[in-house]
């Protein structure tokens, strides 16, 4: 792609907007996304982009709990 369309490699970040512990801030985000949900818009990024790095919150767990 980069010979043909000058695109090199590219990464996405997929955060999760969740409250940090112990955080005192009121915010509340617009729209709750569950781990079940993120594991899906997850997946679906892995299948539709195969060769791009997602990178996810840096609040996630290491194992990403899936109810």
């Amino acid at each position: 792609m980069e010979k043909r369309y000058g695109i090199g490699p590219h990464t996405i970040s997929v955060p999760r907007i969740k409250k940090a512990v112990g955080a005192k801030l009121s915010y509340e985000p617009p729209y709750v996304v569950d781990a079940d949900y993120f594991a899906y818009i997850a997946a679906l990024l892995r299948i539709a982009i195969p060769y791009t790095d997602i990178f996810l919150s840096t609040r996630e767990s290491k194992t990403l709990e899936i109810d």
